[in-house]
């Protein structure tokens, strides 16, 4: 379920920057993909203060992304495991 708070920022960035985006429902862990013709970032969010592990939808764990923050090359593989309060935006 998605909180009314992500309802609220996503719409904003939709609304400003026209793209389509997909949400992946979990309970502890915010992940999007924000897509357009030319560009596609996955953005994951640990909201908790504990390790969280999410089960990958096919279609992202057999991608490679760079990190943006890092630059690295990498590839998530069926498993995203984040950090207390971790977040990824990937290209």
């Amino acid at each position: 379920m998605v909180s009314k708070t992500t309802e609220f920022f996503l719409h904003h960035i939709h609304n400003d920057y026209p793209c389509h985006i997909h949400i992946y429902p979990d309970d502890h862990i915010l992940l999007f993909e924000r897509y357009t013709d030319t560009d596609r970032y996955l953005v994951a969010v640990n909201t908790r203060d504990t390790v969280q592990r999410m089960t990958l939808p096919e279609k992202l764990a057999e991608r490679y992304y760079v990190n943006l923050y890092t630059g690295r090359n990498i590839t998530l593989g069926g498993q995203l495991k984040l950090q207390p309060f971790e977040y990824l935006i990937l290209k």
